[in-house]
């Protein structure tokens, strides 16, 4: 039986195969990096966009728990690199980022999803790594499941504790 590693929020997970990983999000990002031959693969659950955004001694506590997309996607990235994954042949996965709040709050601030997204794309850019979203911002949470034995991706949209879609993803 495959373990399931379930990926809070501000983590990650990196593992081989056999295993699946697991995380559940809502304005969050979930991006997740997959090597084919090497079946290794990350999954990490971006809280906050960037660390620099963040003056207050609050924020460094913070990021040294890795929430922001800026410290916690490179150490996920080396952590791969040490399970043996060649960094060159990553593929990734972009999830997530839903607006979660009243939209009639148009403030940029609490448009925490859109921040989100736009700074893993910077990061998964600079990186050349190249990636697919499969389901991004919109009003509903997702669950998004990776098996690193089959490569096999699963994302389901839900509102509360119920599932609202699943949606079919292509495996790598």
């Amino acid at each position: 039986m495959k373990q399931i590693y379930h990926v809070g929020i501000g983590a990650y997970a990196v593992h081989h195969s056999p295993a699946v990983l697991k995380t559940v999000l809502g304005s969050c990002v979930g991006v997740l990096l997959y090597h084919f031959n090497s079946r290794v693969g990350g999954l990490a659950h971006v809280y906050l966009p960037n660390s620099k955004e963040f003056k207050t001694d609050f924020s460094s506590a913070m990021s040294e728990r890795s929430n922001f997309a800026d410290v916690l996607i490179p150490q996920m990235i080396n952590a791969m690199g040490n399970f043996g994954a060649d960094l060159s042949g990553l593929q990734g996965f972009v999830a997530g980022g839903a607006t979660m709040t009243d939209s009639s709050y148009n403030l940029e601030v609490l448009q925490i999803g859109k921040r989100n997204l736009q700074e893993v794309r910077r990061i998964l850019n600079g990186y050349n790594i190249p990636f697919r979203e499969l389901d991004v911002g919109g009003r509903f949470g997702k669950v998004i499941t990776c098996d690193l034995e089959t490569g096999e991706i699963s994302l389901r949209k839900v509102q509360g504790f119920t599932s609202v879609e699943d949606i079919q993803v292509q495996d790598f």
